[in-house]
């Protein structure tokens, strides 16, 4: 799988690109803030390409507004992006546009992790 040239997931239903990932065998940028901005399931989509996932994106989202800290994530959703990156093995960027958004999602990212971690 081709690490330098991925296709992210925008607005759009990703299975109208598929045949063009296939065709190029391009892999894969998952950008969990968009799924949720665009009422699509993370973990359905996840599990579809993870195969040819090399990169996720993470950020948070409210009403319209998105690349904002991780504290803004739908809280029904944060343990299923935490679930997947526990297995995920490709790079994760957390695409907040801010230091300040950058730091609240790190601790964030890390109340997440531990608190995961202590219910097994």
């Amino acid at each position: 799988m081709p690490l330098s040239s991925s296709i992210e997931n925008l607005t759009y239903p990703f299975e109208w690109v598929e045949k063009i990932i296939s065709d190029l065998d391009l892999s894969i940028c998952i950008d969990f803030g968009h799924l949720i901005a665009c009422g699509f399931d993370i973990e359905e989509t996840f599990k579809k390409y993870s195969d040819r996932t090399s990169i996720i994106h993470l950020h948070g989202v409210e009403n319209t507004g998105d690349h904002i800290s991780l504290d803004r994530f739908p809280k029904d959703e944060i343990g299923s992006v935490v679930k997947i990156l526990k297995r995920f093995t490709g790079i994760v960027s957390l695409e907040v546009f801010s230091y300040d958004h950058l730091e609240v999602s790190l601790r964030f990212l890390e109340r997440c992790w531990q608190r995961s971690s202590n219910r097994r």
